[in-house]
């Protein structure tokens, strides 16, 4: 996942920096969490077309409280058939 941050402008919005966050980094939880630090910094790095990383800090930080959450009603459904 990129999170981009991005500065509103009147005629046109600038990119600040970015950070790259893999997927597996990121919990299942029904509940808001603390949230966490993220530096975000200039560019993508990839490697054989895949991202995996970003470089050259902006200064910039952004608070972000990512998680995944399962649907309404799924937790119950999920716990009397015993997956979880």
């Amino acid at each position: 996942m990129i999170i981009e941050l991005w500065s509103k402008g009147v005629l046109w919005d600038r990119l600040l920096g970015v950070h790259f966050m893999p997927l597996t980094d990121v919990r299942y939880c029904a509940t808001p969490g603390n949230g966490k630090w993220l530096q975000i910094d200039q560019e993508l790095e990839t490697r054989n077309g895949q991202t995996v990383g970003t470089s050259k800090p902006t200064g910039h930080n952004v608070l972000v409280d990512v998680r995944f959450e399962l649907p309404y009603g799924m937790l119950e459904l999920f716990l009397s058939i015993e997956i979880l």
